[in-house]
């Protein structure tokens, strides 16, 4: 074997270890299968204000729930549904918020009204319910049942990307004639 073709097959490991696993789905594609997985909605702040209003089940104001915007780790502010189900949040500034009340979640995109884009909201619905799905891996996280388990793919992907990186690097050790 050439030390051309030991070169390229390290360089081919290489890339595979650095490409994602899969193949990559649209944002449209997952929104419209039913993956569990929403946009964000696009939210004006109005006089430094995230407002917006929370629903039960059946589509009646939610009273007095706890309403949170989340950022990171981090919860940046917290208020309480009026009778309407209404809450207003004082935000600081605009970003990405993830906003949770009670069985519900939405990550919303805050904005100044001056930066704002023309599709975004004046306030922002939840629906008791609807939650986002930040991770599809569940229970696979904490190591106990089946964490390794064979049907496990995230074990078969990372045993195939070590063996295939063992390889490479064994070629290209036992080719390489300028090691001494």
């Amino acid at each position: 074997m050439t030390k051309t073709l030991c070169r390229f097959l390290v360089s081919l490991a290489t890339v595979g270890l650095i490409l994602p696993y899969g193949l990559p789905a649209s944002a449209a594609s997952l929104h419209e299968g039913g993956a569990g997985i929403s946009a964000p909605v696009d939210v004006v702040l109005t006089d430094g204000m995230l407002r917006g209003q929370l629903l039960d089940k059946q589509g009646s104001p939610a009273s007095n729930a706890s309403v949170a915007a989340v950022s990171g780790e981090r919860v940046v502010q917290r208020t309480a549904t009026d009778a309407e189900g209404k809450f207003a949040l004082r935000l600081d500034r605009g970003g990405v918020y993830l906003l949770a009340a009670n069985d519900s979640s939405s990550i919303v995109r805050a904005w100044t009204k001056a930066a704002a884009p023309p599709s975004a909201k004046a306030a922002v619905l939840l629906v008791a319910g609807q939650n986002v799905e930040r991770g599809r891996l569940g229970d696979r996280l904490r190591c106990g049942r089946g964490c390794l388990d064979w049907n496990n793919s995230c074990l078969r992907t990372g045993i195939a990307v070590a063996a295939i990186a063992g390889i490479a690097t064994a070629i290209v050790l036992a080719v390489d004639d300028d090691a001494s």
